[in-house]
C-alpha cells in the first residue's frame, strides 16, 4: 500500500536511544531520533519501511487543528470565538481573542484558559481533597501540555490549563488521579485500588479521557 504524502519534521535528542514517531497537533509527522546524521534518502527509506505504522498513527491521531479556531471548549461545551481589539477574555458565552498573528492570540488564549482553570478547577480540587481526606501541599495550574496533571513526592499537584476544555466528569477523574498519587506515588495496583475505594472507575475513565482527547480538537 502506498504511503499517503505527509509533512514531517526531525526532532533529534541526545537523551533518545530509539527512534519513535508521532503526529503533532498541527498534523505534521514528527520523527524522534537519537543523535546522528540523517540523509534525505535515509528518511525516505524509513518512511517507506514504516508506512503501515504511520498510517495506523494517522488514523488514531486527532485531525489537525485549524489555524484560526471558530470555537473553543469549556468543560466540554463549545463557545464561539470572536477576534477583537483589546484584552482577551471569556464572558461565559464567548471567547474574545486579540486580532493579529497566531502567536498573539494563542498566548492570549492560553492565559484565558489558565485563569479559567484557576477559577473553576482549583476550587473543585480543594473540595475533592477535603472530601477524600488528602492533604496536598499545593494545588496550582501550569502551562504544561504534555500531561493533564502531575504530583510530586511532596504532594504538590499541578494541573494543565488544557484540562479546562474537558467535560466535568473527566476533570474530576484527573483531579482524583493526582490526589491518589499523594497516597500511592506509582501506578501500582495499590494506586488503582485507591481509586476504586473512592468509587472511581479509574481505568475506564482514563480510556474515556484518551478517546475524548483523540476525537476533539483540543489545544
Amino acid at each position: 500500500m502506498a504511503l499517503a504524502p505527509c509533512a514531517y519534521r526531525l526532532l533529534i535528542s541526545r537523551r533518545r536511544r530509539r527512534m519513535a514517531m508521532r503526529f503533532a497537533r498541527d498534523g505534521v509527522l514528527e520523527l524522534l531520533l537519537p543523535p546522528g546524521r540523517y540523509s534525505k534518502a535515509y528518511v525516505t527509506e524509513l518512511l517507506s519501511r514504516c508506512r503501515d505504522t504511520i498510517e495506523d498513527l494517522r488514523r488514531r491521531s486527532p485531525a489537525p487543528r485549524s489555524e484560526i479556531p471558530a470555537e473553543l471548549l469549556v468543560f466540554g461545551t463549545p463557545f464561539p470565538v470572536v477576534f477583537v481589539p483589546g484584552k482577551a477574555g471569556f464572558d461565559g458565552q464567548t471567547f474574545h481573542l486579540p486580532e493579529g498573528p497566531k502567536v498573539f492570540w494563542e498566548h492570549a488564549m492560553i492565559r484565558v484558559y489558565v485563569e479559567l482553570a484557576q477559577k473553576l478547577i482549583l476550587p473543585r480540587a480543594r473540595q475533592l481533597a477535603e472530601h477524600y481526606g488528602v492533604a496536598a501541599t499545593q494545588l496550582a495550574v501550569g502551562r504544561a501540555t504534555g500531561s493533564w496533571g502531575s504530583c510530586s513526592r511532596s504532594g504538590r499537584i499541578r494541573f494543565s490549563w488544557r484540562l479546562a476544555q474537558c467535560p466535568k466528569e473527566l476533570v474530576d477523574y484527573v483531579i482524583c488521579h493526582e490526589l491518589a498519587h499523594c497516597k500511592e506515588f506509582s501506578h501500582s495496583p495499590n494506586f488503582w485500588h485507591q481509586l476504586e475505594v473512592w468509587g472511581i472507575p479509574g481505568r475506564e475513565l482514563r480510556r474515556q479521557l484518551r478517546e475524548y482527547s483523540r476525537d476533539h480538537r483540543l489545544y
